[in-house]
């Protein structure tokens, strides 16, 4: 499962432009069990054994054996798990 940030468009003015424009991918294998909610403003992972909890939220978490979060210029239809010869530019977290 990914969880992915929206890249920013060149046609949209937006209040804080970046540069480059990097998106960035939360990784999750062998995932158990989910519970997200449906719009995510900044993020903290904790893990605790195999659950991998929210901005310290118990609603919020998914259980999975693993969990990578890695930065990359990625367009929409590429990701890691299904082409494993990309590379991202940055791991920030990994277990």
């Amino acid at each position: 499962m990914i969880i992915r940030s929206e890249k920013q468009y060149e046609d949209v003015d937006y209040n804080i432009k970046y540069e480059p424009n990097y998106c960035i991918d939360i990784e999750f294998t062998g995932v158990e069990f989910i519970s997200l909610p449906s719009n995510i403003n900044g993020l903290n992972i904790r893990k605790e054994q195999d659950i991998y909890l929210f901005n310290e939220n118990k609603e919020y978490y998914v259980k999975a054996s693993f969990c990578r979060v890695g930065v990359s210029q990625f367009d929409y239809t590429q990701d890691k798990i299904s082409d494993l010869s990309l590379e991202y530019e940055e791991i920030i977290y990994m277990t």
